[in-house]
């Protein structure tokens, strides 16, 4: 089969670890052949990233033990560090944007914590090192539950809740959102079966109150409807 292909770019993030030294792009040519360019070390560890088409920014996790988000700005084959913020935990794993792209909310794997970021609506840059929450407990694997461990952070369709998944706790927390920006006291907006493990919940983008959540440890999908409270 032949034909054109659309232009196509990719950044794949890689841990220091395992060999990576860096951030690096993959682009797809005319032909359909894949290219990857030279690594940026100016992102190291990166192992989840959000861009920003508003700012043309894109905010990148370097998930060690000190966490912080690097902003960066990709132009051609050159990328650029343009600010950094401290994650306000430990391992983060995860960020989102909220839909007006002025808040950036980060889930810290290895402390158990959620960090709100808010961003300079002008330039997309942080402002301050932001609000965060540390959670508690533990669940019934001793192994992969032996304390809390954010996994996922996200924003409802119309940003008035930052939700939160915990594999360590079996629970999603729910905080709301004030008008100011400033994050509300957490409340358990659903618990999942013991040693389930929650991992990941997406928000359906039209359907306002359906929601899906994949369960790591249990291996198991999970179909949730939310409530007007926030909860599930």
């Amino acid at each position: 089969m032949t034909g054109s292909y659309p232009a196509l770019v990719l950044a794949a993030g890689t841990y220091r670890g395992g060999g990576g030294r860096g951030l690096y792009a993959l682009e797809r040519d005319a032909t359909g052949a894949w290219h990857v360019g030279a690594a940026y070390p100016g992102a190291p560890d990166s192992s989840f990233s959000i861009y920003s088409p508003r700012h043309r920014l894109h905010y990148i996790v370097q998930e060690d033990a000190a966490g912080r988000i690097g902003v960066h700005r990709h132009d051609g084959d050159d990328w650029q560090e343009v600010a950094t913020v401290p994650s306000g935990g430990s391992a983060p794993c995860h960020i989102a944007l909220d839909p007006s792209e002025t808040l950036l909310a980060v889930a810290n794997y290895a402390s158990g914590s959620v960090t709100l970021i808010r961003l300079d609506p002008a330039n997309g840059l942080p402002h301050g090192e932001g609000q965060g929450h540390a959670n508690h407990g533990s669940g019934p694997d001793p192994a992969r539950q032996d304390a809390p461990h954010a996994h996922w952070a996200g924003f409802s369709p119309d940003g008035r809740w930052l939700y939160q998944t915990d594999l360590g706790t079996d629970a999603v927390l729910a905080f709301a959102i004030g008008t100011d920006g400033v994050l509300g006291k957490p409340q358990i907006a659903f618990v999942a079966p013991p040693g389930s493990g929650p991992r990941h919940l997406l928000l359906h983008p039209r359907l306002a109150q359906r929601a899906y959540l994949a369960n790591e440890l249990a291996n198991t999908l999970t179909l949730l409807d939310r409530s007007d409270d926030g909860t599930f």
